[in-house]
């Protein structure tokens, strides 16, 4: 009997950035680098795939995202390539700096 592997998550996200760090992509995609977290540019220049390390927990990898945003203005959506969950954040209103899963 053949066993099978455990299925292996692949930590993929789709990153939709409006009002990155000085409204400069390769500014905010330098310093997500720095954090560890490898990002292929997309032909969209806001727009970026990001692949969490799979020794990055979660709230760290957050806390690098929203490290790349302007304070005030900016907005993020986050599109998850293996459960199909989405999260966006926003830093105006009432939950500021937050990534909020969306259904």
């Amino acid at each position: 009997m053949v066993e099978a592997k455990p299925k292996r998550r692949k930590r993929r996200y789709l990153l939709e950035v409006n009002r990155g760090l000085r409204d400069n992509r390769d500014i905010w995609t330098d310093r997500l680098e720095q954090s560890g977290i490898r990002v292929d540019k997309l032909s969209h220049l806001t727009s970026v795939i990001v692949h969490r390390p799979a020794m990055m927990r979660w709230p760290t990898f957050k806390a690098a995202l929203i490290g790349i945003m302007q304070n005030r203005k900016s907005a993020s959506l986050l599109l998850s390539s293996d459960p199909g969950a989405w999260f966006i954040c926003r830093n105006s209103g009432n939950q500021k700096g937050k990534f909020v899963r969306q259904k």
